[in-house]
């Protein structure tokens, strides 16, 4: 996706149970990389999916945002939500002229989450009881998200994650902030070494010449 965008800034909230702002919106798309890089399975310590919980917190990240650009939450989730319905916060998005763009990943037959246990053995996540949870793609939820805040809703599928369909059919439609990120070469001058040591080779050389035609001592 950031190869594809043209100084747009971008943000990273990754959430399960809970969400956080792991990257704040930013053109300096190197530190987002990084970023993005520390994520993993995880990294949130409350289980679960709060789509509710990461649309607020995105929509907090805009709070500053003074620029006529669209605005865009790219939501990537299985579309389960264990915390309430994410639908409610459409009348606010609306409001605040923010669309979400969603990703549907998973199966709609369900599939088990593998995971590890604290002895690092493979396994599943399981509930509180101990049973196995199996986690379906329940796009009804994003759908809706996508249709009546202005997005769109795609199926992830083997092959084809479904970003460029975002891009290509959504994201590259809108309007982009009129401020251009410009990257500036500045030359840093190093060429007072190559001078020292030039100097420094020179008065050797005067040095030794000047001691071969001095006259021995008797």
């Amino acid at each position: 996706l950031l190869q594809k965008l043209r100084g747009d800034r971008v943000g990273l909230i990754p959430f399960a149970g809970s969400a956080f702002l792991q990257c704040p919106l930013t053109m300096d798309y190197p530190a987002f990389l990084m970023s993005l890089d520390d994520v993993y399975a995880g990294i949130i310590p409350r289980g679960g999916t709060a789509i509710g919980k990461a649309i607020e917190k995105a929509m907090e990240s805009f709070e500053y945002d003074r620029s006529n650009a669209d605005k865009v939450i790219l939501l990537i989730t299985d579309g389960e939500d264990h915390e309430g319905n994410p639908t409610r916060l459409i009348p606010e998005l609306q409001k605040r002229g923010i669309r979400v763009f969603a990703i549907g990943v998973g199966t709609i037959e369900g599939d088990l989450i593998p995971a590890q246990d604290q002895q690092g053995h493979a396994g599943f996540v399981k509930d509180p009881e101990g049973k196995v949870i199996k986690s379906a793609l329940n796009e009804g939820p994003l759908q809706q998200l996508a249709m009546e805040t202005g997005g769109i809703y795609v199926r992830s599928a083997p092959g084809d994650f479904g970003m460029e369909r975002i891009y290509d059919r959504g994201i590259d439609q809108l309007q982009h902030d009129e401020q251009e990120s410009r990257m500036m070469k500045i030359y840093e001058d190093r060429f007072i070494w190559f001078l020292l040591i030039a100097f420094i080779l020179l008065l050797t050389e005067a040095l030794t010449s000047l001691k071969m035609r001095m006259p021995g001592k008797a």
